[in-house]
């Protein structure tokens, strides 16, 4: 059964703006992991179906998972825009509702990595891809955009709360060790994504209405009162990341692609 708490806060926001400028790394998550025609193939966090419908296009039939339906709609019509079909399913990355070894590919784009018990995920990630079958996913590295701006919010979160885990996956070392413990080898490949917006402040009210996660922290600061006083510190951290040497706002944003062979 997936995590309530966490379904709430990927429901909130909206991600088919988020997904849309995630589609290069998708596109090259299917590519790296080799996709082909007559592969069984599972999307772990289908959102709005950008790596779903770029498999189903490599001629794969493509199966999809979410913690949440709130984005499945994009997802179909993408998927009929295209010409292919999209099995859909709810459930947790931590509890995958599929049998052992039943795909060929296991895909995760920005999202499996967002699961708590990190361990666990790759454990479940390998349980249901065959035997040399492939787990691939993309994973943000640490020292980039998301990581300066949630150091300005830390520092107003409870005690206990660690906005930057997920970017463990990032590590190699780290998502070796997990894949390592569960039968998966895993190769490492560095990438980036470039996003355009018109300024800093532009960049950051798209970030913070679209994206659950930030949305729901933003919820959480204008709650106690704190969100007016980090806002002008956010400003500044997002201005310093600014690629464009003039008018404009070009953001770098560093991951790493990881492909694993289950042994």
């Amino acid at each position: 059964m997936a995590d309530e708490a966490a379904a709430k806060v990927w429901a909130a926001g909206n991600y088919v703006p988020i997904g849309e400028r995630l589609q290069p790394a998708a596109a090259r998550l299917v590519a790296r992991a080799g996709v082909t025609a007559g592969q069984e193939v599972l999307d772990v966090g289908v959102g709005s179906g950008s790596v779903a419908v770029a498999a189903a296009r490599a001629g794969a039939t493509v199966t999809g998972v979410d913690i949440v339906d709130a984005w499945w709609g994009e997802a179909r019509r993408r998927a009929s825009a295209a010409g292919v079909e999209l099995d859909l399913h709810l459930g947790d990355v931590t509890d995958l509702p599929f049998d052992d070894g039943r795909f060929d590919v296991t895909l995760s784009s920005f999202a499996a990595i967002f699961a708590d018990d990190q361990a666990r995920t790759a454990a479940e990630l390998a349980r249901v891809t065959r035997p040399d079958g492939t787990v691939a996913m993309t994973a943000w590295m640490s020292d980039g955009p998301g990581e300066r701006l949630t150091e300005v919010l830390a520092a107003h979160l409870p005690p206990g709360d660690d906005p930057n885990a997920a970017m463990r996956w990032g590590d190699p070392d780290h998502a070796r060790s997990l894949f390592r413990a569960v039968g998966v080898e895993v190769a490492v490949e560095d990438a980036h994504l470039t996003w355009v917006f018109s300024s800093a402040e532009d960049f950051l009210t798209w970030l913070f209405t679209n994206s659950g996660g930030w949305a729901t922290t933003r919820e959480r600061l204008v709650g106690d009162g704190t969100w007016s006083a980090i806002l002008p510190e956010l400003i500044d951290v997002a201005r310093s990341l600014n690629e464009t040497h003039g008018a404009g706002f070009t953001l770098r944003l560093p991951y790493r692609v990881l492909i694993g062979t289950r042994g």
